[in-house]
């Protein structure tokens, strides 16, 4: 795999996340490769994606950070975020990976306000699909259609159709 499709699937792979969190919360300002300016470094920090909110009319910054490694994150991966999260004032910090997380690196996100979340199987899934298949719920009531109809002797034949409803 070349370094460019690596770069596009890594990019996919966040902007899968970014849906799936602005489906989760969609009062939330949620966006893709953000850029926030470092308030220690005064550098423009990259984010893969920000989850901007307002609690109680104060503005809430969530920062998530996409790994799509083949190994497990590691306690030095987590320490690196927990340092971004710091520098741009994030009130939470999310890693997302899709192979999971060392045992130094759960206790290092545990006490220091990191959640670790999994994306399974985000290679080969169609998340794309999945996340714009509309779910559609409609109450369904059983109804049987009667005819009713007379003949006459001399061959008439009257009638109607008529809905009946049983519930």
């Amino acid at each position: 795999m070349t370094s460019k499709e690596r770069r596009s699937k890594a990019t996919d792979y966040e902007k899968v996340t970014a849906k799936i969190y602005s489906l989760l919360s969609p009062e939330s300002q949620v966006t893709h490769n953000d850029r926030i300016m470092g308030r220690d470094s005064s550098k423009e920090r990259q984010i893969d994606v920000s989850i901007r909110s307002q609690i109680a009319g104060h503005e809430v910054l969530v920062i998530v950070q996409c790994k799509d490694y083949k190994s497990k994150v590691n306690v030095d991966r987590v320490g690196e975020f927990q340092s971004v999260m710091r520098d741009v004032g994030a009130h939470r910090g999310i890693l997302v990976t899709s192979v999971g997380y060392s045992d130094g690196a759960k206790n290092y996100a545990k006490k220091n306000g990191i959640d670790l979340c999994h994306v399974h199987d985000a290679e080969t899934m169609n998340w794309k699909r999945v996340i714009q298949i509309p779910v559609i719920v409609e109450k369904v009531a059983p109804s049987i259609r009667v005819n009713f109809k007379t003949k006459l002797d001399g061959g008439m034949t009257f009638g109607k159709e008529a809905p009946f409803y049983y519930f």
